[in-house]
């Protein structure tokens, strides 16, 4: 990734490169690296091409954010992409109220 946008290239070698070794799954978009500074499209797009060159390889998508509308329509673009399943770190403060707790269950929930 770089300003012009997302290196799809360099990142589809990436993934067909670990599903050609036999990984058990590819996480892509975890709680750390350049992910939070993705648009919406721009993690959609990950998501995508992860899915379509991992093969028979699960993936996990990162669906982290700081508002829970974010968080669910980050989930609705994985389930749509393909993806094996999401990965949500949601809190990146120590968390003293139920906002933690309330944006992780409505976002599995889809409330």
């Amino acid at each position: 990734m770089n300003e012009s946008g997302i290196d799809e290239a360099a990142f589809i070698r990436l993934v067909e490169r670990l599903a050609g070794a036999g990984v058990d799954s590819i996480g892509v978009l975890g709680s750390t690296g350049n992910y939070a500074y993705l648009t919406r499209a721009e993690r959609a797009r990950i998501v995508q091409l992860a899915v379509r060159h991992a093969g028979t390889v699960p993936v996990i998508a990162g669906i982290g954010a700081l508002r829970t509308r974010a968080v669910q329509e980050q989930a609705e673009d994985a389930q749509q992409a393909g993806a094996a399943g999401v990965l949500l770190a949601c809190c990146w403060r120590r968390c003293r109220t139920r906002n933690c707790r309330t944006t992780r269950c409505s976002a599995c929930t889809g409330t």
